[in-house]
């Protein structure tokens, strides 16, 4: 009985007055429960992890923010602490594994892991895991609709009459910035809409002299795959005397307002990534009680007609 009322379980009947006494006999002795002991006798920590490739989540960035409040509001749902988990990126992929894995965590959530040899070394461990954002071979991946939404930005454009399309390379590749890549062209091709690269990987206006030369037909659109990219692209021609989208516009990903961002409402596409995390973490919960789950759940995208194009 001590040990339940010590616990907080509820589910046996006990006097109110029979609690109170035990409570009250345990502030007297400041007795606390021993979570550690708990989770050796229980085999579980009901803490899950959150692991982004070795740096710790920038909370203050918009991004991050959403992330970890879904995977915080999934971790209240359940009943779940959890811990962002930080293991030094230039550490080996055994010491970082061994880390992740070391009984802290029942599970773990995973964003921007890239390094294949970790990939599959958590993918065959008995550790249950989740991706976020990217879709990782060998685990379960929670993602936003990549591909679906560039289809409806590029008909979006097309019906706004675009004739010029300056697609800025994401250089990146197994990421979702990628598959949002591949997914913009392959659609303007298959439509035969015509597209160029943009010469530069950067946004800065030292390195798109092609902007500055008005190297384009209007109307045309800067077509990034992440809000940042936009609104530093949006500067950038307003330090080199061009009008957005008067004079070339502009499209996004993720509907990530900036408070230091022009007062303009930018095209983009919402990505539901509070609703990602959520879910990540519903999908841990059923992972680690034994249940199964979709290699890919996709959450659907919208598009924000903002003013940009």
């Amino acid at each position: 009985m001590v040990s339940y009322v010590l616990n907080g379980r509820m589910d046996l009947k006990i006097a109110p007055a029979t609690r109170e006494r035990v409570l009250a006999a345990a502030r007297s002795l400041d007795y606390r429960v021993s979570h550690s002991a708990r989770a050796l006798r229980l085999g579980r920590t009901n803490t899950f992890g959150f692991y982004t490739g070795g740096a710790l989540p920038d909370v203050a960035d918009t991004f991050y923010r959403k992330v970890v409040g879904g995977l915080q509001q999934g971790c209240h749902r359940h009943g779940r602490d959890l811990l962002l988990h930080h293991a030094c990126a230039e550490a080996d992929v055994e010491a970082v594994f061994a880390s992740l894995t070391d009984g802290r965590v029942d599970g773990l959530i995973v964003l921007d892991v890239f390094d294949e040899a970790l990939v599959g070394r958590l993918a065959a461990s008995s550790t249950p895991v989740v991706s976020l954002v990217n879709a990782l071979p060998g685990m379960p991946a929670v993602v936003a609709d990549d591909e679906g939404g560039e289809r409806l930005m590029l008909d979006h454009l097309v019906s706004r009459g675009v004739r010029t399309l300056c697609v800025h390379r994401a250089g990146e590749r197994g990421n979702s910035v990628a598959r949002r890549e591949a997914a913009f062209i392959a659609a303007a091709e298959a439509r035969g809409v015509p597209w160029r690269a943009c010469p530069t990987r950067t946004v800065e206006p030292s390195d798109l002299g092609w902007l500055a030369a008005r190297d384009f037909e209007p109307p045309a659109v800067f077509v990034t795959w992440m809000d940042v990219f936009a609104y530093t692209f949006i500067a950038a021609c307003a330090r080199l005397g061009l009008r957005v989208p008067e004079d070339i516009g502009v499209v996004g990903f993720d509907d990530l307002p900036r408070p230091d961002a022009p007062l303009v409402r930018l095209t983009t596409l919402h990505a539901p990534w509070e609703q990602v995390g959520l879910t990540a973490i519903d999908a841990l919960v059923t992972l680690h009680d034994g249940g199964q789950v979709a290699p890919l759940t996709v959450l659907p995208v919208s598009l924000v007609a903002g003013e940009t194009a």
